[in-house]
């Protein structure tokens, strides 16, 4: 009745305001320059510094510290809140998944730090120690007491998760490959030439990796020269506690497909 009052009187239902007479001045968005390759990956990130969430120059001084010091301590804990320095182990170079630290697989051994490769071909989990900077990296012409342990620490590590399904799948959720890194020393005592003999041996017949502590300084010379490169790294700018991986294999869309897959047939290593 209200409404055919209102129609019979000519009321309107509601009474308008007047219309501003300033109009609000509206400006084009800027897009940023593509990558030099031409891809429009990363593009908004290419040479803008003030994007990249990490000081250099703090790194910087933190890790050479750590390395003069030969502090395997002060090392991690410059790692654990700059996983960018990992950039020049990545696989690929586009690296964007989170790295974990600490992740414990026994009360006696703890994984460094660890990250997913998502390749198409099945997950790649990369297991990383890390060893004094500046050890000792050879006795004449054998491997150093120091190395020698790093290494049956980390192939222990490997023998564990590829015998216990269900710990490599508490873990991990789904393996089809591990790729295990052991790094320490320096770079000047790998090109002592009975290091470099061993290593180029050892890197071709093992499936540990041996890389000297020079990587980390490599990786922090590039986000100087080339800062674009860390696009995807910049998404996981600290590494996470161990304690948010079980969360990150469930949300992560990809690992629950190679875990319904690897659940219905035999898995590595059993």
């Amino acid at each position: 009745m209200d409404q055919l009052q209102r129609k019979l009187d000519d009321v309107p239902d509601y009474q308008f305001r007047e219309v501003v007479s300033v109009k609000k001045k509206l400006e084009p968005k800027q897009i940023k320059p593509f990558l030099s390759d031409g891809s429009m990956t990363g593009a908004a990130l290419q040479q803008d510094k003030d994007l990249v969430p990490w000081d250099s120059e703090s790194v910087e001084k933190a890790l050479r510290h750590a390395i003069v010091s030969n502090d395997t301590v002060e090392l991690k804990a410059v790692l654990k809140d700059n996983p960018f320095l990992f950039i020049e182990l990545a696989s690929r170079k586009d690296f964007q998944q989170p790295v974990f630290r600490d992740v414990r697989i026994s009360p006696d051994e703890t994984i460094d730090f660890v990250w997913l490769n998502d390749n198409s071909d099945g997950p790649e989990w990369v297991l990383v120690k890390i060893t004094e900077p500046s050890m000792a990296v050879m006795e004449g012409k054998y491997p150093s007491q120091s190395l020698s342990r790093s290494i049956d620490i980390v192939q222990s590590w490997r023998t564990e998760i590829t015998n216990n399904s269900e710990l490599r799948k508490k873990l991990f959720g789904a393996v089809t490959r591990l790729r295990i890194i052991v790094v320490g020393g320096s770079g000047a005592a790998w090109k002592e030439s009975h290091a470099v003999a061993w290593r180029a041996s050892h890197n071709t017949e093992s499936h540990i990796e041996v890389r000297s502590s020079n990587v980390f300084e490599r990786s922090l010379q590039m986000l100087k020269d080339s800062p674009d490169h860390f696009w995807g790294v910049r998404k996981n700018p600290v590494t996470r506690p161990s304690s948010e991986l079980p969360d990150y294999l469930q949300a992560y869309g990809y690992l629950e497909f190679w875990i319904g897959l690897t659940s219905s047939k035999q898995e590595p290593g059993e």
